[in-house]
């Protein structure tokens, strides 16, 4: 059930890493 939240959580560390 937290899938989508670790999903969400991995984009945004990606997109501020990025």
């Amino acid at each position: 059930m937290a899938q989508a939240e670790l999903y969400l959580c991995l984009s945004l560390q990606g997109s501020l890493l990025s």
